[in-house]
């Protein structure tokens, strides 16, 4: 496990700026993440992308893989919706895909809504909240995130995973991402479980945009 998180750093090198919420990406852009997470349980590895389809249209896809290999992944592709031309946005998403979990492999839809406001002054930065469900488990992830200088963001976010009549599981969540080059940004942040069934963790991130 250390392996791969020095693995990790290595290949922070070159890292990238990513949208925040509902606001789409401008036609042709392309945005790819790569994360990796130490949990309690394990590492987990993800892959996430987007394309700009322009006219606040934006499609996707993002893969799970834990350290347990294939047997616990998640895979979804989606299509999401920007309404808005001011600071203020809304967004649509719709995702499908397939999770499998011990062997047991399911097809799953995944709607979502986002609400998101942008501000400017001294300290520019924007706030968002994004809910979707996922076969029987519901999130929802509230986002404050602040620019302090140029190519340096802060990021803290509440999440709220719950499934069926399990007690839900709440993390708080900041983190910094830095702008290592043009195109790229490295994200280090931490996961703390502060409510129900909530575990620690460390997660690593590169966010590169073409």
């Amino acid at each position: 496990m250390r392996a791969a998180l020095i693995l990790c750093w290595l290949l922070l090198a070159t890292a990238a700026p990513a949208t925040a919420g509902p606001w789409a990406r401008a036609e042709g852009d392309i945005l790819v993440i790569a994360t990796l997470e130490d949990k309690e349980a394990g590492a987990e590895a993800g892959l996430y992308a987007e394309l700009g389809l322009g006219t606040g249209w934006t499609a996707g896809a993002d893969l799970g893989l834990p350290e347990a290999g294939i047997g616990a992944a998640r895979g979804f592709v989606f299509l999401g919706r920007s309404f808005g031309t001011g600071p203020a946005r809304l967004g649509l998403e719709l995702g499908a895909g397939v999770a499998t979990d011990d062997g047991a492999r399911k097809m799953l839809w995944r709607p979502g809504v986002s609400f998101g406001q942008g501000f400017g002054g001294d300290l520019p930065g924007w706030a968002s909240l994004a809910l979707s469900r996922e076969g029987s488990r519901d999130k929802a992830v509230a986002t404050l995130g602040l620019r302090p200088a140029e190519g340096l963001a802060t990021i803290v976010q509440l999440q709220r995973e719950a499934s069926g009549s399990d007690a839900a599981a709440l993390h708080l969540a900041p983190s910094i991402v830095y702008r290592a080059t043009p195109g790229a940004e490295v994200e280090v942040g931490l996961r703390r479980g502060i409510g129900g069934p909530a575990g620690d963790s460390l997660r690593l991130g590169t966010w590169f945009s073409f």
